[in-house]
């Protein structure tokens, strides 16, 4: 399922003295930026091979992959545009 309702996952996170109240992100993420983000939180070293971006400081992504196994669809979204392939 490609519909852009479906590619917007909230994630909500609370850490009090690392996570100001009621921060929000607005920049383009995918699941693997989670990690992280989490190991930077905790004060941990990033992997040393991982895809993903520190949700705060890292740089915004130009444009995100998302992939549906279930009906074998992809889909590549930037700026306005959404391509799907299916």
């Amino acid at each position: 399922c490609m519909y852009t309702p479906a590619l917007h996952v909230p994630l909500l996170m609370r850490f009090p003295g690392k996570i100001a109240p009621r921060q929000v992100v607005k920049k383009r993420t995918e699941h693997v930026d989670v990690a992280p983000t989490l190991l930077r939180l905790l004060n941990t070293e990033r992997l040393p091979q991982t895809h993903g971006r520190d949700l705060f400081t890292d740089p915004p992504r130009e444009e995100i992959f998302s992939e549906y196994l279930e009906n074998e669809e992809a889909a590549l979204l930037w700026d306005r545009w959404k391509l799907v392939y299916t």
